[in-house]
């Protein structure tokens, strides 16, 4: 049922609108479970075939400097270029704990309107062997303006 656990540390909030907030260049710890692929078809075509076989993943991060917290939920899609070289996409919810409204100095947080978010995610990685793997990871949360 679980194809995949990761463990991650990120750099959270680097630059919001050019601009440094409160949480910028603070430490995320994070943690993802993937759960084997859904089986809509199974075509021939190595493309095709990462298109309809998403996986459910379910993950969080915690901020170690005390800011915005998260869990997420949504379908990621990979593609293996050959045996070692992967890239992966996500696309689902977060629901978080930080800041609704933007602050004016000092405190200066991102405004991120709404509880509950869209999340999206891109790794680009190389795994080592059947287990092991490092990756880059960028993702983003965003209530898309609405």
């Amino acid at each position: 049922m679980i194809s995949e656990v990761k463990a991650s540390v990120l750099v959270h909030d680097v630059l919001r609108d050019g601009n440094k907030t409160a949480e910028s260049n603070t430490v995320d710890l994070g943690g993802e479970v993937l759960f084997a692929p859904f089986k809509f078809a199974n075509p021939d075509a190595k493309i095709l075939r990462t298109l309809v076989q998403p996986r459910l993943h379910l993950g969080g991060l915690v901020n170690t400097a005390g800011h915005t917290d998260s869990g997420y939920l949504g379908l990621t899609w990979d593609y293996r270029f050959d045996n070692q070289v992967f890239i992966e996409g996500a696309f689902g919810f977060a629901l978080h704990n930080g800041q609704l409204h933007a602050q004016t100095p000092p405190n200066n947080y991102p405004n991120l309107g709404s509880s509950v978010l869209f999340r999206e995610g891109i790794d680009v990685g190389y795994r080592f062997d059947g287990v092991n793997s490092v990756a880059l990871h960028l993702s983003h949360m965003s209530h898309a303006g609405w």
